[in-house]
């Protein structure tokens, strides 16, 4: 009678206890949900903020990555090879005429997306080739003011953002990182570049008129 009683009793304590953690379970705070990963438009990427650590992140991805595709490895050393350009160009504007604005700011720009543009090929194992050319672009000729070397270099950006814009970022919509660094550079060339290489080239027109009737 005694043992029956002391396991009524252990029955009874063990069915407490279960009903205390029930109410314990229901009466905890619900979980925050997790927080959703922003969707980055990559319009919104500029020299300022596209950097490799942000520009160059894809949601689960691990390393090591596979070898991109040969048409998405065509289209990333493309994007390179037209950035060499650039900053080759500005380069010899700057040596011949000695002066800073606006080619100094656009090699300054043009280097911050070299290295998001080398971080692609790290990430994707690829053989980053030298910038060859500083061998290819010479200064006419027929001489070089500031007038000629800012109409040229407008047109060189005018052909960066046809090249991003008609060939390049219609390939790699699967691939945001790649995305995010071709509209940022598409995006510099078009809004900053280009306008700042367009009042170059009007101001020295300007100053040219003036010294003619003068």
């Amino acid at each position: 009678m005694s043992g029956k009683r002391v396991t009524q009793l252990s029955l009874t304590a063990l069915a407490g206890a279960f009903i205390v953690l029930a109410l314990a379970v229901t009466y905890l705070p619900a979980p925050e949900p997790a927080p959703e990963e922003p969707t980055v438009s990559a319009t919104t990427y500029t020299v300022e903020n596209c950097v490799a650590d942000e520009c160059l992140a894809v949601p689960n991805f691990r390393y090591p990555a596979r070898a991109l595709p040969a048409q998405l490895e065509e289209a990333l050393t493309r994007s390179l090879q037209d950035t060499y350009q650039s900053i080759a160009y500005q380069t010899l504007m700057l040596t011949e005429l000695g002066e800073g604005s606006p080619f100094l700011n656009i090699i300054r720009t043009d280097q911050h997306y070299l290295a998001a543009q080398k971080a692609l090929f790290d990430k994707y194992n690829l053989t980053i080739p030298q910038n060859a050319w500083f061998d290819r672009i010479q200064a006419p000729a027929e001489g070089l003011d500031r007038q000629l070397a800012c109409a040229r270099g407008y047109e060189l950006k005018q052909e960066t953002v046809r090249l991003y814009r008609d060939d390049l970022l219609p390939l790699v919509t699967e691939r945001p990182d790649l995305q995010k660094v071709f509209f940022a550079i598409k995006n510099a060339a078009e809004t900053l570049q280009a306008p700042a290489l367009e009042r170059c080239y009007e101001e020295a027109l300007a100053t040219t008129t003036q010294e003619i009737a003068e």
